[in-house]
């Protein structure tokens, strides 16, 4: 189900990536550099997650502010928009208006900040079709600002259909053929919780959030879980007093019976910080722990 060996996710330095080696280095640090080539995604029924952001608001050298892509049947729902998140469709071979609908969790910078270029990408290219965006009303709010003072409404821009996410709605809604349904997180700002059900799987990411039970009957069950790490027991500290650490992630997964564990809204993974957040989480959950890593793709079986 992962593309690529993820012992070598740990670190956000690569000790190989001289000018002389970085070109010829398989690991995702010098992988990401060199890759000008795209990975086209099927359009079968194949079932899958594109991490496109894996990292916080100071993201490192591997990973990117937080961005998500759901795709199932041909169908994406794009979960967050991280900065350069044209690139990083064109690099999938995903025209933005393809794109299904757009999630935002929440409307702190690092989620929401590559919206407007978004936008301003489908107007340069002539796509006016409506926008699909399911967001809490203060991240529609900020959208909706954002978009205004850079001049990005109007008649040469689509129009941003923002559809107001109550986690009150018992039964979900169907987007895209994918089942969404949606809790609140435990953060500084009102922030969605998602899962995603389909063929048979099912995948949750708790957006950022401290470490919450709120969450268990949304995640009752899932097979994979995105959880927010923003750090481990012993450095957990500052502004990351509204994030989870490595161990409340893997309790969690515990807890809700998760097959596997992604951390992810990562710090810059420098020294040995990697490998103490996995260990920190496997002492808690018994299942698979992986560091979530921008450009990987995690596969389901539907």
């Amino acid at each position: 189900w992962w593309d690529v060996a993820t012992a070598r996710a740990t670190s956000d330095v690569c000790s190989t990536s001289s000018t002389a080696t970085w070109r010829r280095c398989s690991c995702a640090c010098c992988r990401n550099r060199a890759n000008s080539s795209r990975r086209p995604i099927s359009t079968d029924g194949e079932f899958f997650v594109e991490i496109l952001g894996a990292g916080n608001g100071r993201p490192g050298a591997i990973r990117d502010t937080a961005g998500l892509l759901l795709c199932g049947g041909g169908r994406r729902v794009l979960i967050d928009c991280p900065g350069g998140i044209v690139t990083k469709l064109a690099r999938l071979d995903v025209a933005p208006e393809s794109l299904a609908a757009v999630v935002i969790t929440h409307d702190h910078v690092d989620h929401v900040y590559g919206f407007p270029h978004l936008v301003h990408a489908l107007a340069i290219e002539r796509c006016l079709d409506p926008v699909m965006v399911l967001a809490p009303a203060e991240a529609l709010d900020t959208i909706d600002r954002a978009l205004a003072a850079y001049g990005l409404i109007g008649d040469s821009y689509p129009v941003v259909q923002g559809d107001v996410v109550d986690p009150g709605e018992r039964s979900g809604r169907q987007v895209a053929g994918m089942h969404l349904r949606t809790g609140w997180a435990r953060h500084s700002r009102p922030t969605l919780a998602l899962r995603c059900d389909i063929g048979g799987t099912s995948v949750g990411l708790t957006s950022d959030t401290l470490a919450t039970t709120n969450l268990d009957g949304l995640f009752d069950g899932v097979h994979t879980l995105f959880h927010d790490c923003g750090g481990s027991r012993s450095t957990n500290g500052g502004w990351r007093a509204h994030h989870a650490t490595a161990h409340d992630a893997g309790v969690m997964a515990a807890r809700v019976g998760a097959q596997r564990l992604l951390l992810t809204h990562l710090p810059p993974l420098n020294g040995d910080l990697g490998e103490r957040l996995l260990e920190e989480a496997g002492a808690a959950f018994a299942g698979q722990v992986v560091l979530a890593t921008d450009g990987e793709r995690v596969r389901f079986d539907t």
